[in-house]
């Protein structure tokens, strides 16, 4: 019996280009084909939404309690679901990737790149934060804008929240990339 979230086929919102790369994602195993310890610098589809979850402050019981299921379950079920989804043992549907979309914002293209990579697709790995998975496409909202980037897997919103409140305005003034530092 294969799981998935319920969606009303009116409200795919997606352009019909998407549609197609994400109908692949509903046939992958990403556990069967997850990339080896050696390359974990790249993040597997299941790593990115559990990190654009998290950046959203939602836990996984959150997301489960506005996800309808078919078969309908009890959301402790469809919590411990969310977390085979993000831990890459069980594959997702084009429906579940819709609904979990409502839930939350992710990038749609990182989301098909990175399961090309866990293919092994000769694909460029997309440039993602470390921390909460942002992308130039996907970027977090802060006081001053969108984020930036501080270092090639660092953005401003995660840099500033890891430095110590008296910090942040000495960072700020050397780094002009860094102005979410003080807000």
């Amino acid at each position: 019996m294969q799981l998935q979230a319920l969606t009303n086929s009116d409200d795919a919102d997606l352009p019909i280009s998407m549609r197609l790369p994400l109908d692949a994602i509903d046939r992958i195993n990403v556990a069967a084909s997850a990339p080896s310890r050696s390359s974990d610098r790249h993040v597997t589809p299941g790593a990115y939404l559990k990190r654009r979850r998290t950046a959203h402050g939602l836990g996984v019981h959150d997301v489960a309690a506005v996800l309808a299921t078919e078969p309908r379950l009890a959301e402790h079920v469809r919590a411990e679901w969310l977390e085979q989804i993000e831990a890459d043992i069980v594959p997702m549907s084009f429906n579940t990737i819709v609904a979990l979309r409502r839930a939350f914002t992710f990038d749609l293209d990182i989301l098909v790149q990175l399961a090309a990579i866990a293919m092994h697709s000769p694909v460029e790995p997309p440039r993602l934060c470390r921390i909460c998975a942002c992308s130039e496409a996907d970027a977090c909202l802060g006081h001053r804008g969108a984020c930036s980037w501080i270092e090639h897997d660092l953005c401003s919103a995660c840099f500033a929240l890891r430095m110590p409140p008296a910090d942040r305005p000495a960072i700020a003034a050397v780094s002009p990339s860094a102005s979410d530092v003080v807000a």
